[in-house]
């Protein structure tokens, strides 16, 4: 089977939602199935110009990934109309290119894109982090039945609950919470040194709580 995941941002970035997408293709290429990431051209800092998603996020060359063309003006029109334009245009776009590739499913977490290949026909997977507004709602109710929206992935039980009050059918839901790569942290010292190291009290319960893109030396 062939997967394409389809995404409309930038990559490689510096945002956490870029790392979760490349880890994502990862773990299914990791299963057996066969997967490309598809995102947009996008203009880049220079930093990240010469970049590419494997070295930038540290992962194995196991999956494809394809910049497809794209008209960005994003620097020049930063608001949500030009967002919803030019994810309904590419998306479009870009969807009917992939087939000619012989996908056979197609996985996404872009909203605009999931009622795109469901109201097309195209069998897919969408996967929600937050649970959308109303005029979301709206359009998804309206794919709620669609046969070729194959599942919907939501992060909680809560978000699970709220497409269930849009009328999806449950056997379509699937929660699966955000995971962790456990081999990032194989080879950490111990609590105790950890806490000798930082200069930590060795009596009491400590609770940290890091939420920075950065793999701290």
């Amino acid at each position: 089977m062939k997967l394409a995941y389809i995404i409309n941002t930038r990559l490689p970035t510096e945002k956490a939602h870029g790392y979760q997408v490349v880890k994502m293709c990862e773990a299914l290429a990791l299963e057996g199935i066969e997967t490309l990431l598809c995102y947009p051209f996008r203009h880049q800092s220079e930093a990240l110009m010469e970049k590419n998603i494997f070295d930038f996020y540290g992962v194995g060359h196991i999956f494809q990934n394809k910049m497809m063309p794209n008209w960005d003006l994003l620097p020049h029109f930063d608001n949500k109309l030009y967002h919803v334009l030019q994810t309904t245009i590419w998306s479009g776009w870009a969807m009917f290119q992939l087939r000619k590739e012989g996908v056979d499913l197609y996985y996404t977490r872009d909203i605009l894109i999931a009622l795109w290949l469901a109201f097309f026909g195209f069998p897919v997977i969408y996967e929600e982090h937050a649970m959308v507004g109303k005029w979301g709602q709206f359009f998804l109710k309206g794919v709620s039945q669609k046969s070729s929206l194959k599942a919907v992935v939501a992060l909680t039980h809560f978000i699970k609950n709220k497409f269930i009050e849009l009328e999806f059918p449950p056997k379509k839901l699937i929660v699966a919470s955000d995971g962790v790569d456990l081999a990032m942290f194989k080879n950490l010292p111990d609590k105790t040194n950890c806490r000798r190291r930082l200069d930590l009290p060795h009596t009491l319960s400590i609770v940290g709580y890091i939420g920075r893109f950065k793999v701290f030396g």
